[in-house]
């Protein structure tokens, strides 16, 4: 038998003793006192559990929202396109926050409305009606920190309504994404179903993930802002420098194109020997040459027929003898010297010296008169006035260069000057006239007639012959006028 003392109140454990003559009530009393603590201790044990659990799945989902958010930042840099950066953020929440659905909703106008941009877990039919959608948020989410968190136990507002019906996500949570003072738009991430009854979709630690999420998309979208901004701006630079350097280019062509124009200019006032020492050393030193062959021209009968003709009909008929002159004194390598009125003057063996200088000017007086020829026959069928060319050349040294500091000319001098200019007055119409010293050096390529001495003004009498024409082994016309090949082979390479 089991004794039992009385306990001031049920609350009091009753001392336990054997007594023979224990009483029913006491010892049904102390049962039910011991039932009630073992019940206290199970309930205790369960609701220990239940917190234990609740860790447990509070750590899951903080330890998969960190991964989360590590993913993220590996997987995303700031040269990534905003709609990249929002792709792979709801794809990670889909499937490490094992959310059915998620959106985001960009901000349009000035207002509070959101549409959806982009989608995850959505059927293609309201994915193709996102476009017609829009969201008037109003105060819902008035700052960065607020959220809205929808579940059964959730006063339905006229906006959740429409957000569960039209995005078929009855329990979601939201936030807003703020880049600086403006809402860019709002992430929203729901479920079909509820985890737990009337508990919200996500913990408060998902909800500081989805905060953290959001904070992430904010600066991902920055960065994204300043990079292209960074970027518009780096292309309108290069837009800018390839302008100038197009620009640049364009003025250099043209720079080179008015260089040419100077140089060709130049050139075609100074020898290029001389045009390029002077460009160099800003002087172009007279030189001495111990031989050159000095060519003159005039016209026989000028000054009369000009009297009878206008000064721009004078200028037409001697500029076209002159770019006939011009012509073959390139052909034959002379040098141009100078024109005064209508005398023409030219040498060879200058500025470059050269062993062919003699017969080279020669012939080129033979092909002058050929080209005269021509032009006087048109003017005989046209039954105009014209003139005869008289023609004397000299061979001997020279002195060749620039002198002064303005307007530049090329210019020679010396006493074989003087004679040549002797030996072109006491020629005729049509013939070309040379010196002994000319005729010494060119005598194996042209037939050459004696004229004997004759007085030359300031020279006394002076040996002359006439040229009559190039050998028939040197010239490519009948009347020995033109030079063949041959002759340009054979005289050219005379050596000094």
């Amino acid at each position: 038998m089991i004794a039992l003392s009385t306990p001031s109140d049920a609350t009091t454990p009753p001392a336990v003793a054997v007594a023979p003559d224990a009483n029913p009530a006491e010892l049904h009393r102390a049962v039910a006192y011991y039932q009630q603590r073992v019940d206290e201790l199970g309930g205790a044990n369960v609701k220990a559990d239940s917190i234990i659990s609740s860790i447990k799945s509070d750590l899951r989902v903080k330890n998969e929202g960190f991964d989360l958010l590590a993913e993220l930042q590996e997987s995303i840099d700031a040269q990534m396109p905003v709609e990249e950066v929002i792709d792979r953020t709801l794809e990670a929440i889909n499937l490490r926050l094992r959310m059915d659905r998620s959106v985001f909703l960009a901000h349009v106008g000035t207002g509070t409305s959101f549409v959806p941009r982009f989608g995850l877990g959505f059927d293609s039919v309201t994915v193709n009606r996102f476009s017609g959608l829009v969201f008037e948020f109003g105060e819902a989410l008035p700052n960065k920190d607020s959220y809205l968190l929808v579940n059964k136990g959730t006063e339905v507002t006229p906006l959740i309504a429409d957000l569960q019906t039209r995005l078929g996500v009855p329990f979601f949570i939201a936030l807003p994404v703020v880049i600086g003072r403006e809402q860019a738009g709002v992430l929203l991430a729901g479920r079909y179903k509820e985890v737990k009854p009337f508990a919200p979709p996500v913990s408060q630690s998902g909800v500081s993930i989805m905060r953290a999420i959001a904070g992430f998309i904010s600066v991902s979208w920055a960065n994204a802002n300043q990079f292209a901004i960074l970027e518009r701006m780096v292309q309108e630079r290069t837009a800018e420098l390839q302008a100038e350097k197009q620009r640049v280019e364009r003025a250099n062509v043209d720079l080179e194109v008015e260089r040419h124009k100077s140089e060709s200019l130049l050139l075609n006032i100074l020898p290029e020997e001389t045009a390029t020492e002077l460009k160099e050393t800003g002087a172009a030193t007279p030189r001495y040459y111990e031989q050159a062959s000095v060519l003159f021209t005039d016209f026989k009968g000028f000054t009369q027929i000009s009297a009878t003709m206008t000064a721009q009909e004078v200028i037409d008929e001697l500029g076209q003898c002159f770019n006939a002159f011009d012509d073959v004194v390139e052909r034959y390598g002379l040098e141009k010297i100078k024109t005064i009125g209508d005398s023409y003057m030219c040498a060879g063996g200058l500025p470059v010296p050269n062993g062919h200088h003699a017969p080279f000017a020669v012939a080129a007086a033979l092909e002058m008169q050929a080209r005269m020829l021509a032009w006087q026959a048109g003017k005989k069928a046209a039954n105009q006035p014209f003139w005869e060319v008289r023609i004397g050349l000299h061979t001997g040294p020279v002195i060749a260069g620039v002198i002064g500091t303005k307007k530049f000319a090329y210019d020679i001098w010396g006493d074989t000057v003087n004679t040549a200019s002797r030996m072109e007055s006491n020629s005729e119409g049509g013939r070309v006239n040379i010196s002994a010293a000319t005729l010494a050096r060119v005598a194996p390529y042209f037939e050459c007639v004696a004229r004997g001495a004759i007085v030359a003004k300031g020279k006394g009498e002076v040996e002359m012959f006439f040229v009559e024409r190039l050998r028939p082994e040197f010239a490519a016309d009948a009347d020995g006028l033109v030079a063949n090949e041959v002759f340009f082979a054979r005289a050219g390479s005379i050596r000094q």
